[in-house]
């Protein structure tokens, strides 16, 4: 997976390389409850919704301000994931949560060099 800036004021994500399709990560200034989706094939769609644009994260990497969190769901799918974008550093942090509510991955940013 590649994420990229584009000029557009988006962030997108490559989700298919051999075809170059893309779609929407995030908004370079997303709104709260601002909502997308991308349909990936007939059976898998991804649903994202911006829930804050004001969260602080401690990370190994440091502390991050003015972070935006995003609820990512799936069709077909009980579990969810909760991400964290920093508008310079990008996704800081990802928590895959299990139907019954508990985190079962947990992925952060551990350096940054900037």
């Amino acid at each position: 997976t590649t994420y990229s800036y584009d000029n557009s004021a988006l962030y997108e994500m490559l989700s298919k390389p051999a075809a170059n399709s893309k779609f929407i990560f995030v908004k370079a200034s997303p709104s709260v409850n601002e909502k997308w989706s991308h349909v990936f094939d007939v059976n898998k769609t991804v649903y994202r919704e911006v829930v804050s644009v004001s969260e602080v994260v401690t990370i190994p990497a440091g502390t991050f301000l003015n972070c935006v969190k995003i609820k990512e769901s799936y069709s077909n799918a009980t579990n969810w994931n909760t991400m964290y974008v920093h508008p310079t550093a990008g996704m800081i942090k990802s928590d895959a949560y299990s139907e019954d509510g508990k985190v079962f991955l947990s992925i952060s940013l551990r350096w940054k060099n900037y």
